[in-house]
C-alpha cells in the first residue's frame, strides 16, 4: 500500500523545502529539532552582545555631554549602533523568525499538542528562550538614556531655558502688544470710562498669538530693552536734526557773509561790459560765461557785418560787400550826392559820445535813439 503524502501546507515552510510524497512528518520533527539546536547555540552570543549593549548605556550615557541648545541632539539608531554585528544579528534574526514560523504551521497542521505533546511544549519553551528582541529592547534603554539626560540638561541649563521662553513670549506676543498698544489702551480707557471692566478680559484674549499678561510686558527684560532702545533712538534723531538745523543756519550764515562781502568787492571794481550785447557784470565768471553764450555768439556775428552808417545788418559777407556797393551807403558816406539833398545842407552829423558819424540826417537821428547811445548819454 502506498505511503500517505503530507498536506499541502507543507510547501508553506520557510526554513527548508519539503517534497510531499517524499518527506514525512517525523521527518519534518527532527529537522525542525536540528534548527533548534543550531540557533540555541547562538543565542548565548547574541546574549552577550544584549548585555554588553544596554550596560555600556547603563554605564555612560550617549547623551551626556551634548549640546541641547541650538538643536537637539540626533538620537542612536540600532543598525548604526550594531555596526559589523548588523548582518549577523539580521541572518539570526530571519532564520529564527522562520523557525517561529514552521513550529507553528506544523502545530496546526499535524495537531502535535494531542500527537506530540510533551515533545512540542519542549519545543515551544525552547524557542521562547531564544527570542531575543534586542532592536526593542535597545530602543527602550536608549529613550531613557535620552530622557533622563534631557531631564538633567533642563535642571543644568534651567536659566538659558527659561531665557529663550521669554525670548519666544517677547517676540510671538509682546510686540504684537507693543504696536498695538495705543489701541488697546483706547479701547481699555473707554471700557473703563464706561463701566464696562467685563470687557477688558476679552480685550486681552483677542491678540493675534492669544493674551498678554500685562504685568509681563512691563517686566519683560527684552521689552524693557526695545523701549530703552526707541528711546535712544528717539533722542539721537533729535539730536542729529538739531545737529541738521545747526549746520544749515551756519551755512546760511557764511553764504550771506560771502554774499555781503562779494558785493563789497564788486563795488570797488570797475564793471566788465560787453560792447556788442550791452551785457554789465562785477563777475568775471558771469562774464566768461557771457562770451561762450550761444547769445553773444549771434549778435557778435552780426556785429561783424554791420554797418553802423546805415544800421545795416548783413547775414554774411557777400550781403555786406554787396550793401558797402550800392548807391545807398556810398551816398551816406559822402561818395555820392542825393538827388534831392541840397548842397549847403550836404554836411557831416557827429555824435561825440559814440564817436559816430554820418552825413546822413536821418540815420543820426535813428542812432540818437539807439539804447547804446542812450545808455551812453546817461
Amino acid at each position: 500500500m502506498p505511503r500517505k503524502s503530507l498536506p499541502v501546507e507543507m510547501k508553506r515552510l520557510r526554513s527548508f523545502a519539503v517534497v510531499l510524497h517524499v518527506d514525512t512528518e517525523e521527518g519534518i520533527y527532527t529537522k525542525l529539532c536540528e534548527l533548534l539546536d543550531e540557533v540555541e547555540s547562538k543565542v548565548d552570543h547574541k546574549r552577550r552582545l544584549q548585555n554588553s549593549m544596554i550596560y555600556s548605556i547603563l554605564r555612560e550615557n550617549p547623551y551626556a555631554d551634548c549640546s541641547w541648545r541650538e538643536t537637539f541632539p540626533k538620537r542612536l539608531d540600532f543598525f548604526n549602533w550594531m555596526g559589523n554585528n548588523v548582518d549577523e544579528w539580521s541572518a539570526f534574526e530571519v532564520k529564527f523568525c522562520n523557525l517561529n514560523h514552521d513550529f507553528d504551521l506544523c502545530i496546526q497542521t499535524f495537531n502535535w499538542y494531542e500527537t506530540k505533546n510533551e515533545d512540542a511544549s519542549d519545543m515551544l519553551s525552547r524557542i521562547q528562550k531564544c527570542e531575543v528582541n534586542m532592536k526593542d529592547e535597545f530602543e527602550m534603554y536608549e529613550r531613557d538614556a535620552y530622557q533622563k539626560a534631557k531631564k538633567l540638561w533642563e535642571v543644568r541649563d534651567a536659566e538659558w531655558i527659561a531665557d529663550e521662553k521669554l525670548k519666544n513670549t517677547h517676540k510671538n506676543k509682546h510686540k504684537s502688544f507693543a504696536d498695538n498698544k495705543k489701541f488697546y489702551d483706547f479701547e481699555l480707557a473707554q471700557n473703563n470710562k464706561l463701566g464696562l471692566q467685563s470687557l477688558n478680559e476679552k480685550l486681552f484674549n483677542s491678540f493675534p498669538n492669544g493674551p498678554v499678561d500685562t504685568r509681563d510686558y512691563e517686566n519683560c527684560k527684552y521689552c524693557v530693552e526695545d523701549r530703552n532702545d526707541e528711546e535712544r533712538k528717539k533722542k539721537k534723531d533729535e539730536h542729529l536734526l538739531k545737529c541738521e538745523k545747526k549746520h544749515q543756519d551756519e551755512l546760511k550764515r557764511q553764504n550771506e557773509e560771502f554774499e555781503k562781502q562779494r558785493k563789497v568787492e564788486l563795488k570797488e571794481k570797475d564793471p566788465l561790459v560787453c560792447k556788442i550785447c550791452t551785457f554789465c557784470t562785477y563777475s568775471d565768471d558771469l562774464f566768461d560765461v557771457h562770451l561762450e553764450s550761444k547769445e553773444h555768439a549771434k549778435r557778435e556775428l552780426l556785429e561783424k557785418y554791420h554797418c553802423k552808417t546805415c544800421e545795416f545788418h548783413g547775414r554774411n559777407a557777400t550781403e555786406y560787400m554787396n550793401h558797402t556797393l550800392s548807391k545807398k551807403h556810398r551816398t551816406a558816406m559822402g561818395d555820392l550826392k542825393s538827388d534831392t539833398d541840397d548842397p549847403k545842407e550836404h554836411k557831416e552829423h557827429k555824435c561825440l559820445t559814440c564817436e559816430y558819424s554820418t552825413y546822413n540826417k536821418q540815420n543820426f537821428e535813428k542812432h540818437c535813439t539807439t539804447k547804446s547811445h542812450m545808455e551812453k548819454v546817461k
